[in-house]
């Protein structure tokens, strides 16, 4: 340490590098945590003997030795950059910084509201455009992937909105909301779309799969074994080729068949036909045939033993 002695018009100091009292005129400016040398040498003796220490040291978050090699040897505290910004989060938090006010609260959704108005702004079809480009720019860069990773670091789930914390808020800001009618068909007809075009099976207990004999995706065996039945009679036929507007959401028959002018439902379970009857009492010019449990059966003992037959 330094030691400051006022001695009249002259400062008296200890050297840093030698120990040896010397004296200054009063008029320097000395700072706080400034070091003093009453010559050049005691400087680069200095300098030499904690060379070796200033890039020596222990990270700040992890405590690890390791060795700084920046360019500011003097400035880095941590190992690495993800550290050191854990490091800084993570001082934030304790200090309280990430919480706010009320008033802060209130301050940000004013601003919000002047802004963006009625958010009327945020639905418009350019503003929708520019939202799902920067969502594909950022999947195509990696940056969802690396938000993935984040989560499952901290949340142990991919996405926030998966664990507790994140669906009772969900649940909470959903609750009690009313959709029209016109919000509500054109959520059936997107889930419709999703489920059949990213294959997605969480509405059914059927076997989905892409069957690679037939080169198609199917949602259960009896509809696959169907398709082979179909392709043996050499039928034209189509799988979920065209969706129905119903007066209570949307229907999608299960194949077209070209060459006879007709659909085709396949329903195993009496319990999953209200849409195909509410479909046959909307649309009474549209010639459909469904096939049930016991059609299949019959099916079945026809042709197992004549193509590839899948399950029972």
């Amino acid at each position: 340490m330094t030691i400051i002695l006022i001695d009249g018009r002259r400062l008296r100091l200890l050297c840093d590098g030698c120990s040896i009292e010397f004296e200054k005129p009063n008029h320097t400016h000395i700072r706080k945590k400034e070091r003093h040398f009453h010559s050049n040498d005691c400087f680069n003796q200095f300098q030499k003997r904690n060379k070796k220490d200033i890039r020596n040291k222990i990270c700040a978050y992890c405590g690890e030795h390791f060795y700084d090699d920046s360019k500011r040897p003097d400035a880095g505290t941590c190992c690495s950059k993800e550290h050191s910004y854990a490091l800084m989060s993570k001082t934030r938090h304790e200090r309280g910084s990430y919480k706010q006010t009320e008033e802060q609260n209130r301050k940000r959704v004013a601003t919000i509201r002047t802004r963006h108005g009625s958010f009327a702004a945020c639905q418009t079809q350019d503003s929708r455009k520019k939202c799902s480009e920067r969502s594909k720019l950022a999947w195509h860069l990696g940056l969802m992937e690396k938000l993935e990773k984040a989560c499952l670091i901290k949340y142990g789930v991919t996405h926030w909105m998966k664990t507790e914390e994140g669906r009772a808020m969900a649940s909470k800001l959903h609750l009690g909301r009313v959709h029209t009618d016109e919000t509500r068909r054109r959520m059936s007809i997107s889930a419709g779309k999703r489920v059949r075009t990213k294959r997605e099976t969480n509405y059914t207990s059927a076997k989905g799969g892409i069957r690679e004999d037939l080169n198609q995706y199917f949602r259960s065996n009896w509809e696959a074994n169907y398709a082979r039945i179909l392709n043996l009679e050499n039928k034209v036929w189509k799988y979920e080729v065209k969706t129905f507007q119903l007066s209570e959401g949307s229907y999608t028959p299960d194949f077209w068949i070209e060459d006879d002018n007709t659909f085709v439902e396949i329903k195993g379970r009496s319990t999953a036909l209200q849409k195909f009857q509410l479909f046959c009492k909307e649309f009474p010019s549209i010639k459909i045939k469904l096939i049930d449990a016991a059609e299949y059966v019959k099916l079945r003992k026809q042709y197992k033993d004549i193509i590839i037959w899948e399950g029972k």
